[in-house]
């Protein structure tokens, strides 16, 4: 099995991993799911439970939460005039919680297919230049598998609603595995904003996205490090550098 993947073979005699083993194999024993997926790339199931997991997720939180506590929180901390503030709650509250809901779930679904896009053409355009000859298929098969463990950081969530009884549960609060809700939490409320951003899932795909890309290119660790989060350092170094100016 070459490294670099330019065939796409598989070896005489080895079957296709079932997709259960090729989840569990991520989890447990990421090379062998790597070296799988080089050969035979597949996206469609862990981007279809992502996606699906998310979409109950926001029409479960919006059927849960009181809509004008809802409101009244998600401008709380927004940096606008008096005048301003209540125009703004009055746009929000000629909305319906099921407005909101629909707009939540289109809006994510369409974040996430553009991040992984983003994601695999950045790393297609990256490899090209390098001179491998990884395909944005394969690419993006990498992302999406390796973006799986986000369903635990969506269990975590669902736990969360579970448990919440008054309806007055914030965004913020929702999941437990943010750097932000495991207790880094700034004096500066921007930087907190970061840290609410950041999950263990987030590391955990970005570790894993590293030591894909180090297996099918076999590149220093040093270089898939550079390579893998150089979008995510300029993102949250730009962020960071807001908003402490």
């Amino acid at each position: 099995m070459s490294i670099d993947g330019a065939t796409g073979e598989s070896p005489s005699g080895q079957r296709p991993m079932p997709p259960f083993a090729l989840f569990i194999n991520m989890l447990t024993s990421p090379m062998e799911a790597f070296d799988e997926l080089r050969i035979r790339p597949s996206k469609l199931l862990p981007i279809m439970l992502v996606v699906g997991l998310n979409v109950v997720l926001i029409y479960w939180y919006f059927t849960a939460v009181d809509f004008s506590w809802f409101v009244d929180d998600t401008l709380q901390n927004s940096n606008m005039s008096e005048n301003q503030l209540d125009q703004a709650r009055e746009n929000m509250e000629q909305m319906s919680a099921s407005t909101l809901r629909m707009l939540g779930i289109l809006g994510s679904t369409v974040a996430i297919l553009a991040i992984y896009t983003l994601q695999a053409g950045y790393l297609t355009l990256a490899s090209a230049l390098g001179g491998h000859s990884q395909k944005f298929g394969q690419w993006l098969s990498l992302v999406a598998w390796t973006g799986i463990v986000v369903v635990f950081s969506q269990i975590g969530m669902a736990v969360t609603l579970l448990m919440d009884t008054t309806g007055q549960l914030s965004q913020y609060d929702l999941d437990p595995t943010t750097l932000r809700n495991l207790g880094l939490r700034p004096d500066n409320e921007n930087l907190e904003r970061i840290m609410g951003s950041i999950n263990l899932a987030m590391i955990w795909s970005l570790a894993l996205m590293i030591m894909g890309h180090r297996r099918w290119l076999g590149t220093s660790l040093l270089k898939s490090v550079c390579i893998v989060g150089a979008p995510y350092l300029l993102i949250f170094g730009v962020w960071t550098f807001a908003s402490l100016g």
